[in-house]
């Protein structure tokens, strides 16, 4: 079988086809620093796993967003960029 692909098509491998790859490992990279950051302060297990996913949920839930295969870091710079200057949106859209 041959299939017609045009050319503006951009073929993007996922893992679990969700994630591209570089976000799943900055994901993963992520956990791992929380991991071991909370581990060194907090000895508890159910306060460790609870600040550990605190953090953690709202980098993961971005990452799934992940609108126009853009990195989560720069997704999160630019939501602090619009908290800090909102006017900036507003008045010159893109």
């Amino acid at each position: 079988m041959k299939f017609i692909i045009p050319k503006n098509y951009n073929y993007h491998t996922k893992l679990l086809g969700i994630f591209d790859y570089p976000t799943a490992i900055f994901n993963i990279v992520f956990l791992l620093l929380l991991w071991f950051f909370f581990g060194i302060f907090i000895h508890s297990l159910t306060w460790h796993l609870s600040f550990v996913f605190i953090f953690y949920i709202p980098i993961f839930l971005i990452s799934i967003s992940n609108a126009y295969y853009e990195s989560p870091v720069f997704q999160i710079y630019y939501i602090l960029k619009f908290i800090i200057r909102p006017k900036l949106y507003l008045y010159f859209p893109f």
